[in-house]
């Protein structure tokens, strides 16, 4: 095996771990915020997006450290889309590859909190409904009491 296949197979699943995080947060995204960036620099601002509070909404789903800690591998991902396999940097991929468990571990670790939150807040949703005082159907209407064409007697009736 080349040294350039080995280069492209590690950038390969460097990529693949990225965006199965970035997944993560579309869905999140599209689910909760209702709002998925778009345009050119889409993949930036939804990272960004996973740091920020939405108020009344949810919390940051992801630290700061979090998000720079994923940066590298955003920016990485974007490289390895559009570049030929000899072209890759052996040094950054051997940093990201040795960086691999601590971001694995904090992403993992925050959007653990993250699903904590959002099991606690359907709990309290079901809490609330099962407060809330159930409408009321208002009582039907027999329609032989109800005025309308059907229950006016015709001519003939009348005769």
């Amino acid at each position: 095996m080349r040294d350039e296949d080995y280069l492209g197979s590690v950038a390969f699943d460097l990529h693949s771990f990225y965006q199965g995080v970035e997944r993560i947060f579309e869905a999140f995204a599209k689910s909760i915020d209702r709002k998925v960036p778009r345009g050119e620099t889409w993949h930036k601002n939804l990272l960004v997006q996973m740091t920020e509070e939405v108020p009344k909404i949810r919390p940051a789903v992801i630290s700061e450290e979090t998000r720079a800690a994923l940066d590298s591998y955003r920016t990485f991902r974007h490289l390895a889309r559009n570049i030929y396999t000899f072209n890759l940097d052996a040094g950054r991929i051997k940093t990201l590859v040795e960086n691999l468990p601590d971001t694995v571990e904090k992403a993992c670790n925050d959007i653990s909190v993250f699903l904590d939150f959002l099991k606690k807040w359907g709990t309290y949703k079901e809490e609330y409904r099962k407060e809330e005082p159930t409408p009321q159907k208002p009582n039907k209407v027999n329609k032989l009491n109800k005025p309308d064409k059907l229950n006016k007697p015709n001519e003939h009736e009348k005769l």
